[in-house]
């Protein structure tokens, strides 16, 4: 014999069920409702709705901070550019600011949160003032979106144990977990410097051409970090209170910097733009193949050049001038004029030569043979009496010298230097300018050699055509300049 429950029944079973479901439903909503959402300042995050809001975003975008206050939890949130300097060092520095002061850091406990495909390095620090003790929890990350760093700091009612797996440490983890940074510019991919080509030597032969007046090396992104201690007394006992003030130095010299090379590529003729990756403003140049390259503005001798092409490669924020970038690193206040340009460019780079160029010469079409006479008398009545040398003395000490002499001896002459593809490899040689067909030359070998090395003559007339494309210098002192260890 079965039972079967009654129809009344089965409805109020219905019933139950559907009011169970409810039940969890309105949990679920009132737990969400427990958090609310901040978005501002580029950035979101979710906290605690009882939680108040007690300085709302001071500063800007680039840098600032926010407080959030619960009844006996308060939770504040700095950012600033990043500046190249790891989490590990921010959490460093906190900790030594903590222990001065009559105050005594009694635990210190590292630990780093994997959150949302970012690496969020935090810090619990439990220390003493006056037998007062406090626990405060620090978390530091770098933000890619942005190129920003963030640091948050967290204290609460009681004194906390670790971040993971204690409930007064959960909002200060649910909201960081839960930050978002929005940013607004665009990324581009950089590629490494070409190769081959001519393309390469010509513009770090532009960036030669200048030098930064104030050639110090560009210093390190430091982000500064102060400390103030409040003990106050509070029903009967001390109550301690700590304060940070963070900030970081704008990078004024590294804007200025970029801003003056971008107007130098820009005017050249390169398409350009700024760019900032982790501390590292630089300036991003198109390729022939249609690809980004970086153009560094921290050279190594910045007495020597403006730039040179580096191997990154990349993700980076690019902006879309300079005006832009001044203002996104918070100094567009501090620069006297907005616009690079040739009036206020002397103050920040002098310009030491002409670049060079990439030439493709017509050879001379009806050469006087008197003329062609004088030039071969010429190099065949000097000697250079000594072997050729790889790298000690070899075409590029020929070529000088040979100009050198022809130019002494009225004749417009140029030094040629090929490139990685070119079919001389690696080799330099001149050109001479015919006096009766402007824009037409001859072109002069003068690495000529006997079966033992030895250096034949000054130099001798050529007419294979890969001797009429390569890159150009007026004179030796340009290419000198530009070349340092090949100059002579």
């Amino acid at each position: 014999m079965s039972l079967r429950p009654s129809s009344s029944s089965a409805s109020r079973s219905i019933l139950l069920s559907f009011l169970f479901i409810a039940l969890i439903v309105l949990n679920a909503h009132a737990e969400e409702a427990d958090f609310t959402s901040y978005r501002g300042m580029d950035f979101s995050f979710s906290y605690p709705a009882v939680w108040k809001i007690s300085n709302d975003a001071t500063g800007s975008s680039v840098s600032g901070n926010i407080s959030l206050d619960g009844s006996c939890n308060h939770f504040s949130l700095y950012w600033t550019r990043d500046p190249g300097t790891g989490p590990k060092e921010i959490l460093d520095q906190i900790e030594d600011n903590y222990n001065r002061g009559g105050v005594s850091i009694l635990s210190g406990k590292r630990t780093a949160i994997e959150m949302q495909e970012r690496t969020v390095e935090t810090l619990t620090l439990t220390y003493e003032f006056r037998d007062c003790k406090r626990t405060r929890i620090f978390a530091v990350w770098n933000s890619s979106p942005s190129d920003r760093m963030f640091i948050a700091a967290f204290s609460g009612c009681v004194s906390l144990g670790n971040v993971n797996g204690n409930d007064d440490a959960m909002p200060f983890e649910r909201i960081i977990s839960s930050f978002s940074d929005l940013g607004r510019h665009d990324e581009i991919s950089l590629n490494p410097r070409p190769s081959a080509g001519a393309w390469p030597i010509v513009l770090e032969d532009l960036l030669s051409s200048y030098h930064y007046k104030d050639s110090v090396i560009l210093p390190d992104g430091v982000v500064h970090t102060e400390v103030d201690q409040e003990l106050s007394w509070v029903n009967g006992s001390y109550s301690l209170d700590s304060h940070e003030t963070i900030w970081s130095d704008p990078p004024k010299t590294a804007v200025s910097r970029a801003g003056a090379v971008l107007h130098i590529l820009q005017q050249a003729g390169y398409r350009a733009r700024p760019v900032q990756r982790s501390g590292e403003i630089g300036v991003a140049v198109y390729d022939p193949e249609g690809k980004w390259v970086q153009v560094s503005i921290d050279p190594e001798d910045p007495a020597r050049k403006v730039g040179l092409l580096s191997n990154e490669t990349e993700e980076v924020l690019v902006y879309p001038n300079y005006n832009e970038l001044a203002r996104e690193n918070g100094i567009e206040r501090d620069i006297k004029s907005h616009t690079i340009n040739n009036a206020n460019l002397d103050s920040i780079v002098q310009k030491d030569c002409e670049p060079s160029c990439y030439a493709e010469l017509k050879p001379a079409d009806q050469v006087s043979n008197s003329w062609l006479k004088g030039l071969r008398d010429v190099m065949k009545s000097c000697e250079y009496r000594r072997y050729y040398e790889k790298d000690i003395f070899d075409c590029s000490s020929t070529a000088q010298i040979c100009w050198s002499t022809l130019t002494e001896k009225g004749y417009d002459a140029r030094l040629m230097l090929s490139y990685k593809g070119h079919p001389l490899k690696d080799h330099m040689w001149i050109v001479v300018e015919t006096p009766y067909e402007k824009g037409r030359y001859v072109a002069i070998e003068t690495a000529n050699v006997d079966e033992k090395m030895w250096l034949v003559n000054l130099g001798r007339v050529v007419a294979d055509e890969e001797y009429f494309r390569g890159i150009m210098y007026n004179s030796s002192a340009q290419f000198s300049w530009m070349h340092p260890d090949e100059g002579m």
